[in-house]
């Protein structure tokens, strides 16, 4: 870590043959330098340097893409969705960006929004694994959403919640033993 510092520093203020830090070029040093603060939890000196990549190179997507993944650590779910959708709006190819808006979308209870960006995500990659476990999540979620005030007033809740739960043999008073006779035991396949 010191010696990346060390470098940047160097390239500062180094020879006009070089170039200097404020040029775009060293926005990716800085914004791997960040990555490697946030590695060791450092996450104050990761916010800085992917600041830094910003002030640099703004239209660069990735500073804006981890900025947000050091958002999700603390801050509010507003900043993550603008530094994620930033990062969307510079590299619309950009699968990360898009796997995490839809997950702070999904946190947020914005479901609509969320299946949206996993869609885009299976647009791009379509065998995107964790886009192929989060996207049925979210769309059996928006669909259920609407049917929650019932469930939780118990309009909506089976008449009978225990019909077809049927024990081997009838408990027996409240014994430990009657009870582990009472359920069945699966082991090695072999039911008893």
């Amino acid at each position: 870590m010191l010696h990346a510092r060390k470098d940047l520093a160097g390239a500062a203020g180094g020879s006009s043959a070089r170039p200097s830090a404020s040029t775009p070029g060293y926005a990716p040093a800085h914004n791997n330098l960040g990555k490697v603060l946030y590695d060791r939890k450092d996450l104050a000196g990761a916010e800085r340097e992917y600041r830094q990549a910003i002030r640099l190179a703004p239209k660069l997507a990735l500073p804006h893409h981890n900025l947000g993944i050091v958002f999700a650590t603390g801050r509010t779910w507003l900043a993550r969705r603008r530094r994620f959708a930033q990062a969307i709006r510079l590299d619309p190819k950009l699968v990360t960006a898009h796997c995490n808006l839809g997950w702070v979308l999904q946190q947020k209870g914005d479901l609509d929004g969320a299946v949206v960006a996993y869609k885009r995500v299976l647009q791009i990659q379509p065998e995107h694994p964790y886009t192929l476990v989060n996207l049925p999540r979210a769309e059996r979620m928006r669909q259920l959403l609407p049917r929650m005030p019932d469930v939780l007033a118990g309009k909506d809740a089976p008449k009978d919640p225990g019909r077809g739960v049927r024990l081997r043999r009838p408990l027996r008073g409240a014994v430990p033993g009657a009870l582990r006779r009472s359920r069945p035991v699966v082991r090695a396949g072999v039911r008893r």
